[in-house]
């Protein structure tokens, strides 16, 4: 896998990667978003190329659209975010497909931290939530964040990378995709993003 990473970073860097218009039918504006990558043990090897992958895509359309994007990676903790006003360095890049820490998964606390970011002045402001899925979220947890999402209309899109159950990710996300679906049939995303 680290040579995946290797020739990831070099297209990356010289723009040559294949990306992809996503679409729904349903229309939402351009706004700003935060991507949440899982960096769990659960998703290492394939899961967390194809994880980083869709991130750094999604970094790299969003900052060609003047679209305000933030990342934050967790395991148990959030372990790393960073918000991207301007294009990312190489070196911003190198350290987002680097980090790995191979912990726990805590879905709370990175929606907790992406509600934040977008409290703290996003706008139109959504969340691309990407995981394998192991975890469990509290009822008040459920109800809190659902309270957040009303008040400030914020959309979550949850990637499904190959592992355990959809199920949770169904109880906070507005639509769950497969990462296979995600990259064969890109019209079952939305529009937009």
């Amino acid at each position: 896998v680290p040579e995946l990473k290797l020739d990831f970073l070099k297209r990356f860097a010289e723009g040559q990667l294949m990306t992809y218009k996503l679409r729904d039918k349903q229309k939402v504006g351009k706004g700003d978003f935060v991507v949440c990558v899982d960096i769990s043990g659960s998703m290492q090897g394939q899961k967390e190329v194809w994880a980083k992958a869709v991130a750094l895509a999604c970094l790299d359309h969003s900052l060609k659209q003047k679209r305000r994007f933030a990342v934050v990676m967790f395991d148990s903790k959030v372990q790393y975010t960073k918000k991207f006003m301007k294009p990312p360095s190489i070196e911003d890049i190198v350290e987002i497909a680097e980090i790995f820490t191979g912990g726990g998964t805590n879905f709370e606390r990175p929606l907790t931290v992406a509600s934040e970011i977008i409290s703290e002045g996003l706008k139109k402001a959504d969340i691309l939530f990407i995981t394998d899925g192991e975890c469990s979220v509290s009822e008040e947890f459920l109800n809190n964040f659902r309270k957040f999402k009303d008040k400030t209309k914020t959309r979550v899109i949850s990637v499904f990378v190959e592992g355990y159950s959809e199920r949770t990710l169904e109880k906070f996300s507005d639509k769950v995709i497969n990462v296979r679906d995600f990259v064969e049939d890109t019209a079952k995303v939305f529009v937009n993003y």
